[in-house]
């Protein structure tokens, strides 16, 4: 493969990170109804695949990984620069998905949301490339 060629995301590509693996068939199924097809999952970051694959996404369960979740975003994002990358959470904490989103997350998600909020989220961040759930804003009460 050129480098050219390596750089290059695949606009339908998804790469899910996804330690369990009971979730996978829904989360498929969420980007299917986007127009996007899951053509890798893995339970942790395979940093080659990155490199080789480039997908258009990058989906990350952040709450089960096994390495620091603002250091694995800055890493894939290096490894896969063009790619999109959400994080999926269930951190409701607005400086968590700030020091998410300044380590290079597109979107931050929440588990608290239903399929169609997801599908939402993730669909804006298809179309302007980016997107942060609201239960990670700052309250102003």
């Amino acid at each position: 493969m050129t480098a050219t060629a390596a750089n290059q995301v695949s606009s339908k590509k998804v790469h899910l990170i996804e330690p369990q693996a009971i979730f996978v068939p829904m989360l498929s199924e969420l980007f299917q109804e986007l127009g996007l097809e899951v053509t890798m999952v893995t339970p942790g970051a395979e940093y080659q695949s990155l490199v080789d694959g480039q997908p258009r996404v990058l989906f990350i369960d952040a709450d089960f990984m096994e390495q620091e979740t603002v250091n694995l975003i800055t890493l894939v994002r290096n490894l896969a620069p063009d790619s999109l990358i959400a994080i999926y959470t269930r951190a409701d904490n607005a400086g968590k998905a700030a020091a998410y989103r300044a380590a290079g997350a597109n979107a931050i998600v929440s588990k608290s949301s239903d399929r169609e909020e997801i599908i939402a989220g993730l669909h804006q961040m298809l179309h302007t490339g980016e997107y942060t759930d609201v239960r990670f804003s700052e309250t102003t009460t």
